[in-house]
């Protein structure tokens, strides 16, 4: 229900792919020299199968990254990921209750990021090889409170991953979420002198990503719960079906 959600359709999905499936695409994508899967959503954290893919993933000796919004972790699930050592990328768009409850499109949806919040701290994030990072999407409701929100992170040892909202989907009806150009460069040029003043960081303010670039599309492709291949989340061209060919 989030108001910028990069998701076209409401609908349920049919024809997702099966766990046989998806483990066979998994061990397709290791024999190609994939080193990382990255978990997306929806929320995987409600994926009733998720432990046991997880522990797939983990026994095939490959890294896991996880963007979720917290809705499924709990002290038992949050203990499971700080096992396999699992990047989590927790999605918080404001330290706001109001602000982030009408973001979500849900009421609550601030207790439930920051329960989840405890529960990983509890099993031990941030800390070693447990990284943990919060997701936020930059938008007119949250970018007063962003440099404060930077700083909080950096002091607490989890990375910040703030990113310009991908316009489509919700975010192409929902125009009260826009920021403009002028918006966007103070903020990154703010948060880069808030890096190189306090933390020694380094890096040249850029959209979409804050202090970094996003190159991902030249680096793996995004599997869709249903098996169509496209680049990234936010170019969602198929290029085919695998359910038609190979990896």
């Amino acid at each position: 229900r989030c108001s910028y959600c990069y998701v076209e359709g409401k609908v349920e999905a049919t024809n997702e792919l099966s766990r046989e499936e998806i483990k066979d695409i998994i061990l397709q994508a290791k024999a190609l020299g994939a080193r990382k899967i990255i978990i997306l959503g929806g929320e995987p954290s409600i994926y009733p199968h998720l432990v046991e893919m997880l522990r797939f993933i983990g026994k095939e000796g490959l890294k896991i990254e996880m963007f979720t919004n917290g809705s499924g972790i709990d002290a038992r699930l949050a203990t499971v990921l700080a096992e396999e050592k699992v990047r989590i990328a927790l999605k918080m768009n404001s330290r706001d209750e109001h602000i982030q409850d009408h973001l979500a499109g849900k009421k609550g949806a601030f207790q439930i990021i920051n329960k989840a919040f405890s529960a990983l701290r509890a099993a031990g994030y941030p800390s070693g090889d447990l990284f943990l990072a919060i997701s936020t999407v930059i938008c007119q409701q949250n970018i007063a409170e962003l440099p404060a929100m930077w700083q909080w992170l950096r002091e607490e040892n989890i990375e910040p991953f703030f990113e310009v909202i991908t316009p489509q989907a919700n975010a192409l009806t929902n125009t009260w979420l826009g920021v403009s150009p002028r918006q966007l460069k103070d903020l990154f040029e703010q948060l880069a002198d808030i890096d190189k003043a306090k933390f020694g960081r380094s890096w040249e303010p850029q959209p979409p990503l804050v202090g970094n670039r996003c190159m991902r599309h030249q680096v793996s492709c995004l599997v869709t719960a249903t098996g169509e291949v496209m680049p990234c989340v936010g170019v969602t061209i198929p290029l085919d079906s695998l359910r038609n060919n190979k990896l």
